[in-house]
């Protein structure tokens, strides 16, 4: 074989590939990707639209093609049949269901809502929502599903997805420039064509050019056979963050001024949607939202919208949709604030049971060729009074700042140094709050006053769950809230004022026990070269007191590794000469309570306290626990309502505020409070 042989063959290869690239981008090539699928043959469509922000976990990925993305559902199988009376959901991810499997989506419990029959038919739910905030990317979707026959619409909004400076902000809407400009003309939408891609030319149609879409095709391909095996089609973190209930005192919402305008929101591409559904009946639904009870919540329902934007959006809707006799269900506070998840919209499987029987009502009214009632919001503006605050019961004596001498053998109260310390056998057993305070951690203390620490400094050491606005920060403010029956607190809140609300160097989301002690994790801005977030908190702060509670851990890393981070993180904090106060977790994600295990465990070996605050957990609901069993539900700052004390974050600052107040008045041997 000569050299002139190869280079023809590869000439002539080179020339045919250049070919079929020019022939195929001159047509229309990408619809038969959606002919060539193995789902529904060689496994089972998906209940849901292809997205997968990590696919080797999720099994899934995204991919933008419309025909690839339809042709992997359950909808996509075959004809319809003549006995089917089918629903197609279409909105956004809190509809999509994110944080929810497949069988826990508003869809699905629509399906198995007991409801088998409809208008004579056997009743078929599917979901078509898919997760980005466009009102324009869903008309696309409603837009593709026409071909299979639904006899009834169920389009879930909210205020993001209708603002007409987002309908663009979809990679649905952004990578289909040519159906997304078709829709704008047939319907003479007010979106900026100019702001679309150029639909593809020959070149950028070219396989070569979408070779990534092509391999997205058969990377979906491949994922069926595990989506068949498994079920899984989306990563479910062990721990994520909760949406935010403490809000920033800002009403902005997306450079819009008030009031709110009809220009302002896109409700001519929901005329278009309405109007592309024919004689399909079409149900609106305003989606529900977290209204938050935290800081600031009186300017704006969650992290998303101010209040006045967001009335004003209801108001405009509800107005619009009667206007045009459109089937309209305000659903907007029809989850509780508890059920909703990582963002203001994603909510609980328990929130999802929340919305079956209204919507199935609507649903069987709307079948009926009945109209829903239509409801028109009106907005008043109540008369200006101040924020109410909460009053403390009984208002006691600060206490001085701890002199650098020892008192006097005459002046002292005398806490036992000595108690149970359990084992892995008996720590359940131990008291919520410590019961004694070793002489070991005297000594540490006294030594470290002497050294320059300071008796009225408490550092606090932790994760999420250990951040100001969730944890010990609002007793930096007296209107913030009330002791109730517990007032004999507020001396050990005055000791340490100043502490509670500051962030600190080794207090932060994400934080866990390996981070405190990596330097790549400290801030630079203050922290020395090489310093740790650990270290670098000790230096700057000189506490006397530390609150330790590190419970955030990470998949796939053995828990007995726990162990020798907890022991650097004690060596360090016992050197600076402060004393230690460790806590246990209400969560048990590890398995088998392995790290509170460890926690008591190391603390009986170095003589340090224990704040118990599993123990107090087992009496709350659910263990104080969210659905995500890791984050504490969500309470006040008002140990006088009962109703709190029986939410995970109320008792867990209120048995941290005890802890710390009972290891305080030890280690200053003043007397200790009887509870």
């Amino acid at each position: 074989m000569n050299a002139k042989f190869l280079w023809n063959v590869l000439l002539k290869a080179l020339v045919l590939f250049i070919l079929v690239n020019i022939l195929t981008g001159s047509i229309n090539w990408r619809p038969a990707l959606g002919q060539i699928s193995g789902y529904n043959w060689l496994f089972p469509g998906r209940q849901r639209l292809p997205f997968g922000e990590t696919p080797a976990k999720s099994y899934n990925l995204n991919t933008y093609n419309l025909d690839t993305m339809f042709s992997t559902l359950e909808i996509n199988r075959g004809k319809k049949p003549a006995d089917e009376f089918r629903v197609v959901l279409i909105g956004d991810s809190s509809i999509w269901g994110t944080l929810q499997h497949p069988e826990e989506t508003v869809a699905a419990r629509l399906q198995e809502s007991g409801i088998d029959q409809m208008e004579g038919k056997k009743l078929r739910v599917y979901n078509l929502g898919y997760p980005t905030d466009s009102t324009f990317k869903d008309l696309m979707i409603l837009d593709y599903a026409r071909r299979y026959e639904p006899d009834m619409i169920i389009w879930f909004v909210t205020l993001d997805s209708l603002a007409r400076s987002n309908q663009l902000n979809s990679p649905v809407v952004m990578e289909n420039p040519e159906i997304a400009r078709r829709m704008v003309q047939t319907y003479h939408l007010n979106i900026p064509e100019n702001n679309l891609p150029d639909n593809p030319d020959l070149l950028s149609n070219s396989p070569l050019a979408r070779r990534q879409e092509l391999a997205e095709w058969f990377q979906l391909q491949l994922y069926g056979f595990m989506w068949a095996a498994t079920g899984i089609d989306q990563y479910y973190p062990p721990v994520y963050s909760l949406a935010q209930r403490d809000l920033e005192a800002d009403e902005t919402y997306l450079g819009l001024a008030e009031p709110l305008k009809e220009q302002d929101l896109a409700l001519d591409v929901l005329e278009a949607g309405v109007s592309l559904g024919g004689r399909t009946p079409v149900l609106l639904v305003n989606e529900p939202i977290l209204i938050s009870t935290g800081s600031n919540s009186n300017l704006r329902y969650n992290y998303n919208y101010p209040r006045w934007a967001y009335d004003q959006y209801r108001v405009l809707l509800s107005d619009f949709a009667a206007d045009h006799y459109w089937q309209y269900l305000d659903l907007w506070d029809s989850v509780s604030e508890h059920e909703f998840t990582n963002t203001a919209f994603h909510i609980s499987p328990e929130g999802v049971y929340t919305l079956v029987s209204p919507l199935m009502e609507a649903v069987k009214t709307i079948s009926h060729q009945v109209a829903l009632p239509r409801v028109r919001i009106t907005l008043f503006t109540p008369t200006p009074v101040s924020e109410p605050t909460i009053q403390k019961q009984i208002k006691a004596t600060s206490l001085a700042v701890l002199p650098q001498a020892t008192p006097t053998p005459g002046d002292r109260f005398e806490t036992p140094t000595q108690g149970f310390c359990g084992d892995e056998k008996t720590w359940q057993t131990m008291p919520v709050v410590p019961g004694f305070v070793s002489a070991k951690m005297h000594s540490v203390y006294e030594e470290g006053i002497r050294k320059g620490n300071q008796g009225n400094v408490l550092s606090i050491i932790g994760d999420c769950q250990n951040v100001p606005s969730v944890f010990l920060g609002a007793f930096e403010n007296p209107d913030d809230y009330s002791l109730g029956p517990y007032s004999y607190l507020q001396p050990v809140i005055d000791q340490f004022s100043g502490s509670f609300g500051r962030k600190g160097m080794a207090r932060h989301g994400g934080l866990n026990i390996a981070g405190v002690l990596n330097p790549a994790q400290a801030d630079r801005t203050v922290c020395l070269d090489k310093e740790t977030p650990l270290a670098c908190e000790l230096r700057l702060n000189r506490p006397g007191i530390v609150i330790v509670s590190l419970e955030e851990w990470w998949a796939g890393r053995p828990v007995d590794v726990y162990q020798s981070y907890l022991d650097k993180v004690l060596d360090e904090i016992i050197a600076s000469g402060a004393v230690p106060i460790l806590s246990t977790k209400a969560d048990n994600l590890e398995g088998n309570q392995l790290i509170n295990k460890i926690v008591v465990k190391t603390a009986c070996r170095y003589q340090v306290p224990v704040w118990n605050f599993w123990a107090a957990s087992q009496k709350l609901p659910n263990r104080g626990l969210w659905t995500d069993h890791f984050h504490l539900t969500v309470g006040t700052y008002d140990f006088g309502d009962p109703k709190q004390l029986t939410t995970g974050r109320t008792m867990r600052n209120l048995t941290a505020l005890q802890s710390l107040d009972y290891v305080w008045r030890a280690l200053n041997y003043l007397p200790q409070n009887k509870k």
